[in-house]
């Protein structure tokens, strides 16, 4: 009986079987052979079988069907594990390969330097290099960095900064330099923030180099009251406390031995604290570290609800119609004197005009500028909403919008300034100071013994001349 070779033998021709070569020859007649190509056997090459006629159908044969069924299935199940085999060859083949090393450029090679030193810091300095990486990426990103940008201790982040350099000083008695900042996430109630480094020689003439030096600083507070004046350096001994007296000095370690030589003062009391650190190079001064504690006015002061009057022209008319209905003979009639008059018909008017008049809450925050407008605080938004953007174009037109309107604002208020001076001159002398930047300030005085003597002293000095009689002196007069 023919048997169809096995998958591992050394003959790669299978044989016909029975099954194939049924009802192929009818009546004696002899049909033409069939033919068989084997799957590829399990060492992965392709053997094809060798042509063999099929068996006749004269033939002697012992087979059955159910036998020649048999043999087929154990045919086919045959061909199936050969399969099988050869894919787990594949699958064998893949796994024992060796893979080929990725292409790496200079930003694999920078992340590897920056994890190898980051594995050198504490945790705490771990969190802050995260944060400072992941702004600049960001910063990057939005096409937003530069050569000007730099890291600043204020505000913790990357940012881009105005700047330039207003005053040059280098004389045989002070060198000095002068530099104005204007960052760009700074509080709104600093304009800029000016820098002034100072060095004066130990053979230096004080009274001329503090006389430079003063004048300066002075120039710098007139032309913007509410900027941050810094003037650090090495003093050598000689101090502003006498010649700038709403200065304040920050630096309370030595800095060069048991010297205190490097100084910064500043007006704003009480900005910084210092820390020392190791001298830098082959410097014989220490250096000093400068932390700001600083809080601004809107997270130090709390804002102010005021109540105001809605007036157009349907309140203005209701309160008209009031007014015009009154007799204000009844109150000329009641009234014994002027004074008393005035005080019933103002309070008659504040009546109905808290009667006829709407009025509204709004909220005032302590670093919003007495010009500020409902106009200049959405173009405020709108700069803001272009620079979450990216919007280059956009952000610089709102730039220019606002300069414009911040113009318009503070001449419409220096006109209200001048109408007050006219009506309300306690208001008109509140909208100069604001304008000009003064502000008050209280002085103590230190009083050797009761302080209720020394005040009775002052007023029995001050009230002297209306207790003694001139008429002696007068006569002689």
């Amino acid at each position: 009986m023919p048997l169809r070779s096995s998958p591992d033998s050394q003959d790669p021709t299978h044989v016909a079987t029975d099954q194939d070569n049924e009802g192929q020859q009818q009546g004696g007649t002899e049909v033409q052979p069939s033919f068989q190509i084997d799957r590829p056997s399990t060492s992965g090459q392709t053997e094809a079988s060798q042509p063999r006629p099929a068996a006749t159908s004269g033939r002697a044969t012992n087979s059955t069907p159910s036998t020649n069924t048999t043999k087929a299935k154990r045919g086919r199940s045959n061909t199936k594990d050969s399969c099988d085999d050869a894919l787990l060859e594949m699958a064998r083949a893949k796994l024992l390969a060796t893979p080929s090393a990725p292409v790496e450029d200079e930003c694999d090679v920078f992340c590897r330097s920056v994890a190898y030193r980051m594995r050198s810091l504490s945790p705490m300095q771990k969190i802050f290099a995260r944060k400072y990486i992941s702004d600049v990426l960001f910063e990057a990103e939005m096409g937003q960095l530069s050569n000007e940008t730099h890291l600043t201790q204020m505000s913790y982040t990357y940012q881009t900064m105005n700047q330039n350099t207003p005053a040059r000083v280098c004389t045989p008695d002070l060198e000095l330099l002068s530099l104005s900042l204007r960052p760009y996430y700074i509080p709104r109630e600093i304009p800029k923030i000016n820098i002034n480094v100072v060095y004066i020689p130990p053979d230096a003439n004080r009274e001329q180099a503090t006389l430079q030096m003063t004048n300066i600083i002075n120039d710098q507070q007139e032309k913007s009251p509410d900027s941050v004046i810094l003037v650090t350096g090495d003093f050598n001994h000689h101090t502003l406390e006498k010649d700038l007296t709403n200065f304040h000095q920050y630096i309370d370690c030595p800095t060069r031995g048991i010297n205190t030589l490097d100084l910064c003062y500043g007006n704003v009391k009480e900005a910084c604290t210092c820390k020392q650190l190791a001298k830098l190079g082959e410097s014989d001064h220490n250096m000093i570290q400068l932390i700001p504690k600083h809080r601004s006015v809107l997270k130090s002061v709390k804002p102010v609800h005021k109540t105001v009057n809605i007036y157009n022209e349907e309140s203005i008319g209701a309160l008209q119609a009031c007014l015009d209905c009154t007799d204000w003979g009844v109150f000329v009639d009641s009234c014994e004197d002027l004074e008393e008059l005035n005080d019933v018909v103002s309070h008659y008017i504040q009546f109905y005009e808290d009667l006829t008049i709407p009025k509204k809450t709004i909220t005032c925050y302590p670093n919003s500028k007495p010009w500020t407008t409902r106009e200049l605080t959405d173009a405020v938004a709108r700069k803001n909403k272009a620079f979450r953007s990216g919007n280059k174009e956009e952000l610089k037109e709102a730039s220019k919008n606002i300069k414009i309107i911040v113009k318009e604002c503070k001449k419409n208020y220096k006109e209200k300034v001048e109408r007050n001076i006219k009506t309300n001159t306690r208001a008109a002398w509140e909208g100069m100071k604001a304008m000009s930047g003064c502000r008050s300030k209280k002085v103590g005085i230190d009083v050797e013994g009761d302080p209720n003597k020394y005040a009775n002293d002052l007023n029995k000095f001050f009230a002297r001349f209306d207790v003694h009689n001139f008429k002696k002196e007068t006569k002689n007069v």
